[in-house]
């Protein structure tokens, strides 16, 4: 075993510190441990392995001569390095006396003398630590020492000012609380007072332990005191109690506490100490009490009052009803106070009604319903009901009211007037005439009560097939059919009507938000998802609905009606069967289109329009192959206008028949002109519109601009969208079918983009698949789109197509599309659309066409 180095003490008194490990004459012996029970090793282990703290001084020098580890640990030393050390050197000045509190112990004297306190010690670092210290002096061969233990205290002391400091807050908040509580023990005898406990009781701090609580001023009579008695005899028993004592002044109001006694929890079956709380409730007796009556006031006023008044709670109970609402019944008010809505009414529509009622405790807003009844006599009778929320002190809906009154013979006037002359005879709604006065009417109660109206115009979308291919009938049939739908979608309250033709409105009312309106629209759209059974036929229709709001959109019925249809149109352009709001965008749209539709009329008259060519090339050979001819208006005062800016007018208007004529005649003459002087033919595509498929001629003018330009049908391509396909179906197949049978090649434009249609590929006769360039932008960059972009050709070479990919515009995109298999390629890469002129010397420059050798073919 480690032999520790032991302190030699010299008689130098002088010396005020030591240094471990220095020499001095004298030695504490303490014999090796010998392994025997006996041996005074044992002592030493003993020593070594004691918890506490233990040193030895020397009785003379005070020097530290022995120490255990936990000693030295409490000095954040090593024992070898405390020894020799003088107290001055470890120990801090004695804070207090474990004997005697609060007062300073006293120092080591010269002659060390038994004892123990408290002080604080201070580690290397020179932090302090409370000790509680026990010093024994003892002789060893006539020499005197003294065995110093130590047990370190600080936790005890900082929790015992953590206790002091809280005891403190404690007081201060029991100081400052309103309320009178008082500690009594089990006898009733009072051990502390708070200081508004001590006001009430008319006594001083220390006057608290001289009485019992019941002794005190502050209970008036025997009664009051004989309840506390009661109330502090339960308490000491373990069962805490409260009651309140009310008392009259000399003004006429009350005075009013609620008192409680519980006993405080000591973990003994009684307790020894109970506490008393005595809470001023005078202010809420008083306002109860005048609650009270005013609630015997309104109650007298509701019992007679002509209308009918039922409360409800949140289980469509009803709580109250007054005699007024009994007579409407024909019943008692016993037979239906008590009872749902389920079990006992007189309502046609209880759904309505409890719809509107529900509807009041979800929203916490108000709402009005007309609802018909059954009178006394048998008839049938119809009320106006207007559920009002009731809330309760936290703010809570706790009742609904709903006031009733009869307005039978109202609504029989108002039905009669409506019969002759404001509704719609075929669908039964109200018309237009019907709808300006509900507008005007909605317009007032909105400028009055700063609220919103919100307009809806549904048009439905391509009624005229319906009529044209069905029959006016038919129609008709689907327009009942549709305004039943409406109707259904629509909530209570909500007004539609229809305008004439295919064309409806809805007037929204109250607090109406955007949000809500575009809620309203797109309901109403979903409606239009099932299909109509008209004579045996299912018919799938959709609606194009615009959204206005009075007063952001318009102040007056004129102005919302037409942004309403501005909105609506814009619907219908940008794809039909949905919704749009309004926007001051599109009145200026408006007048944009307005504008350029009347100047398309003399735009193909005046020579404004001019086809533009991009170059398609073959992504193996790089060799051109052929162009798409792009339509550009040069507009006299905008300038260079691109097919986006004017063609969807041009549809619009059915100007794109006359445009689509012009364009097929200059593109066949220009590529006649170039096939002239071609090695290898072009082939030029002609975008064609929808319309030009609706018109009976479209064939007829494919073969005048193929014989009036002596252009081959091989040198011409026809280009169609995803969307044709999808549309009259029977129609497209049957005019793609004749084209390509004149030799001319049909592609389909922009493939993915929108409603790609998969489904009809096979039915079609299509020769060309043309990848939308949203597909190829960032291919190179986005593996995913390069997996897309291949399973299009895949797909394409199994039904026996080629492919165009469009917007190339990098060699890692081309390079990508020709490891994918696509032949031919179109984009700014090969070159951007140009006029005829440049791309003539485009097509002079090209060594393949001009038939000229090239290092490719030498």
């Amino acid at each position: 075993m480690k032999q520790r180095r032991e302190f030699h003490p010299k008689d130098d008194a002088r010396r005020d510190d030591c240094e471990p490990g220095s020499r001095m004459a004298g030695r504490l012996q303490l014999a090796p441990f010998s392994g025997k029970p006996d041996g005074g090793g044992l002592h030493r282990e003993a020593f070594a392995a004691t918890v506490p703290g233990m040193a030895i001084l020397d009785g003379r020098s005070r020097r530290i001569v022995q120490a255990n580890p936990s000693f030295a640990a409490l000095l954040g030393r090593s024992v070898d390095e405390v020894l020799g050390l003088l107290p001055s050197a470890w120990s801090a000045k004695p804070a207090y006396s474990s004997s005697e509190p609060g007062t300073p112990a006293r120092p080591l004297a010269p002659i060390i003398t038994a004892g123990d306190f408290e002080m604080q010690v201070r580690d290397r670092n020179g932090r302090l630590k409370d000790v509680r210290m026990w010093i024994a002096p003892f002789e060893l061969d006539g020499r005197p020492f003294a065995s110093v233990t130590c047990v370190e205290i600080s936790v005890r002391k900082a929790v015992e000012k953590s206790l002091r400091e809280s005891e403190n807050k404690l007081r201060v908040l029991l100081d400052v609380s309103c309320d009178m509580i008082t500690v009594l023990g089990a006898d009733g005898r009072i051990v502390e007072c708070n200081r508004s406990g001590q006001a009430l009781a008319g006594i001083t701090r220390g006057e608290t332990t001289l009485a019992a609580i019941w002794d005190s001023t502050w209970w008036q009579g025997d009664e009051e005191r004989q309840r506390i008695r009661c109330a502090v005899g339960e308490a000491a028993r373990g069962a805490a109690g409260r009651f309140e004592l009310t008392r009259s002044r000399e003004d006429g109001t009350i005075e009013a506490f609620d008192v409680s006694v519980t006993p405080i929890p000591n973990g003994r079956r009684l307790p020894e100490l109970l506490m008393v709380e005595a809470h001023d409730i005078s202010q809420i007796k008083n306002a109860q009490a005048v609650i009270f009556r005013r609630e015997q006031e309104v109650r007298s006023l509701v019992d007679r009052s002509p209308d009918g008044m039922v409360r409800y709670d949140h289980d469509c109970r009803r709580t109250y009803m007054n005699p007024a609402m009994a007579h409407f019944t024909g019943g008692s008010i016993e037979a239906f106070v008590g009872r749902t809505l389920d079990e006992t009414t007189t309502l046609s529509d209880v759904g309505a009604y409890k719809s509107h009622l529900l509807r009041v405790f979800e929203t916490g807003e108000s709402s009005e319903l007309e609802i018909s009844f059954r009178l006394i006599d048998g008839r049938t009778g119809w009320a106006q009901v207007r559920f009002s929320p009731q809330f309760d002190a936290a703010g809570h809906i706790e009742h609904v009211l709903a006031i009733t009154r009869d307005i039978t013979e109202l609504v029989e006037k108002r039905r009669q007037i409506h019969e002759i002359a404001y509704s719609d005879p075929l669908t039964g709604l109200p018309n237009r005439t019907s709808f300006s006065e509900r507008f005007e009417a909605m317009q007032a109660d909105a400028r009055d009560q700063g609220r919103t109206v919100a307009l809806l115009m549904i048009d439905l979308d391509h009624f005229k097939h319906v009529n044209d291919t069905l029959g006016h009938i038919a129609g008709d049939k689907l327009l009942c059919a549709v305004a039943k739908r409406l109707a259904a979608s629509l909530a209570a309250g909500d007004f539609l009507a229809r305008l004439g033709g295919d064309e409806f409105a809805v007037l929204l009312h109250g607090q109406i938000t955007r949000s809500q309106a575009e809620a309203t629209a797109r309901r109403l759209s979903e409606s239009f998802r099932a299909p109509f059974t008209i004579d045996g036929h299912e018919l799938f229709a959709s609606a194009s609905i615009g959204i206005a709001l009075l007063p952001e959109d318009g102040h007056d019925g004129t102005a919302l009606l037409s942004r309403a249809d501005a909105a609506m149109y814009d619907a219908k352009r940008n794809g039909r069967g949905g919704f749009r709001r309004y926007s001051a965008a599109l009145s200026d749209e408006a007048n944009r289109r307005l504008t350029l539709a009347s100047a398309l009329h003399s735009a193909v008259q005046n020579g404004e329009f001019e086809l533009y060519y991009q170059a398609k090339k073959c992504l193996f050979s790089e060799r051109l192959v052929g162009a798409e001819a792009l339509l550009r208006w040069n507009h006299p005062e905008l300038g260079l206008l691109t097919p986006d800016t004017f063609i969807p007018i041009a549809e619009e208007t059915g100007m794109i028949v006359d445009i689509g004529r012009w364009v097929l005649l200059t593109a066949c003459r220009a590529t006649a002109d170039w096939n002239r002087i071609a090695a290898a033919p072009l082939k030029v595509a002609v975008n064609l519109s929808g319309r030009q498929f609706q018109r009976n001629d479209l064939l007829t003018d494919v073969a005048t601009g193929l014989g009036a330009s002596g252009c081959k049908p091989e040198w011409l391509e026809c280009e169609i969208t995803e969307s044709l396909t999808l549309s009259n179906v029977s129609g497209v197949h049957h005019t793609l079918r004749a084209i390509r049978r004149m030799g001319i090649s049909v592609a389909i434009d922009d493939f993915g983009k929108g409603q790609s249609a998969l489904a009809y590929l096979h039915q079609f006769d299509v020769d060309v698949l043309k990848i939308d360039r949203s597909f190829i932008d960032g291919m190179d960059q986005q593996p995913r789109k390069t997996e897309l972009v291949k399973a299009f050709i895949s797909m394409a070479s199994a039904l026996g197509m080629t492919t165009v990919a469009e917007g190339i515009e990098t060699p890692e995109q081309a390079a990508l599309l020709r490891l994918a298999g696509c032949g031919i390629g179109q984009g700014y890469l090969f070159g951007r659309p140009v006029p005829r002129s440049a791309f003539d010397r485009l097509v002079e420059a090209s060594d393949e066409i001009r038939g000229r050798p090239t290092a490719a073919n030498m």
